[in-house]
């Protein structure tokens, strides 16, 4: 897929049951105005699985505190049965193509991307995309999940922990970080930090190096969530 410069890609990063769903719901959808869609790159393997697999609701697939055996074969799938096979990409690709099929179809402008795990995902949304990547830390949330979903196994614990899409992006350097064991007030100012953020540091990439300083600081005040995506 070309990248356009009408489609803007923003992910959320971060462990198991950081709130990145919660934030993109609640936070994150309220701010855009042009189409958007919530897509993720395990979409396509939550289908799979759920369609190929008669004990599996798809339901059961997008909770955010998922029965521990559909944890697991959704991991399998992804991992052992996806990239370990076909490649590190092939969830980006196939996400690639529904995004450009969503554009062309639907007129969607804006993709918030849910589930960025892997080192390549988050370089791709970075740099070939030229999206938004946000992290989400919250390690007591992240300890409760893994507790609730493990039901305080220590040895389904730590398996759930150590696999490799819950630690992959451990050292990445992240240019935006939301703390999400904070109360709903800083985090919704922290997202507008990062989205105005991001919007400068845009602009001034466009801008000519050459350019005066008053021009520069005017671009910098009109990009305040007055961009072409955000309200």
């Amino acid at each position: 897929m070309q990248t356009s410069e009408n489609v803007l890609i923003i992910g959320l990063a971060g462990k198991l049951g950081t709130g990145k769903d919660y934030i993109i719901e609640n936070y994150l959808k309220p701010l855009i105005k042009d189409n958007k869609l919530i897509v993720a790159f395990a979409d396509h393997l939550k289908v799979k699985v759920a369609s190929e697999n008669n004990d599996i609701d798809i339901a059961d697939c997008i909770k955010s505190h998922k029965p521990i055996d559909v944890r697991k074969r959704l991991q399998i799938e992804g991992t052992e049965k996806g990239r370990n096979i076909y490649g590190d990409n092939i969830w980006i690709n196939t996400l690639e193509n529904w995004i450009y099929l969503h554009h062309k179809r639907n007129n969607i402008k804006t993709f918030i991307i849910s589930d960025c795990r892997f080192r390549n995902e988050a370089e791709w949304i970075e740099n070939k995309m030229s999206g938004l990547l946000i992290y989400v830390n919250s390690p007591n949330r992240n300890k409760k999940a893994l507790e609730l979903e493990s039901n305080n196994n220590s040895e389904v614990y730590n398996k759930i922990k150590s696999h490799p899409s819950e630690n992959a992006l451990d050292n990445y350097p992240f240019k935006y970080t939301i703390n999400n064991d904070e109360d709903d007030e800083n985090i919704e100012n922290q997202l507008k930090r990062i989205i105005l953020s991001h919007e400068e540091a845009k602009e001034e990439a466009k801008a000519p190096s050459q350019k005066p300083p008053s021009q520069k600081a005017s671009v910098t005040k009109a990009s305040s969530y007055s961009a072409a995506y955000f309200l």
